[in-house]
């Protein structure tokens, strides 16, 4: 009985945790639901301005060119890219993804959502705990 008890617990602490969904509150511990969707003052919004809300989900805002899309200026394209070759391509000190320019590792940062790893410590783009960076010391 008391080993059914402790199951019992372990599964309500795993499923009361739910992530939030857009437009919920949020907190830095507590992940916002759905993809490009990020907690900003204590609010689950869409990464701004690449992404739109759309009905409950976040979609790529089509008044930009991504990364390796088609351009004519830099004007056309996405936040921290620039129009090289009538391609967009991330300006040095960024990596490319899903279409956006992130900043790379060991990149002066004030918060998570400017970093390719999603992580931000001590104003660097670095890791996560537990992971490494690859020997392209791009990802992790």
């Amino acid at each position: 009985m008391k080993s059914s008890l402790h199951v019992y617990i372990l599964l309500f602490s795993i499923s009361s945790t739910i992530a939030v969904q857009l437009d919920g509150t949020c907190l830095n511990n507590v992940p916002c639901e759905g993809s490009n969707v990020i907690c900003t003052n204590g609010q689950c919004q869409c990464n701004l301005p690449a992404y739109v809300p759309c009905k409950s989900q976040c979609e790529l805002n089509r008044n930009y060119a991504y990364e390796g899309d088609s351009c004519e200026v830099t004007e056309n394209c996405i936040r921290n890219s620039i129009c090289a070759g009538k391609k967009c391509v991330c300006m040095p000190g960024f990596t490319a993804k899903s279409g956006l320019c992130f900043k790379s590792l060991n990149a002066a940062c004030s918060n998570d959502t400017e970093c390719w790893s999603q992580y931000c410590s001590s104003s660097r783009c670095t890791c996560a705990p537990n992971y490494e960076p690859n020997v392209d010391n791009i990802s992790c």
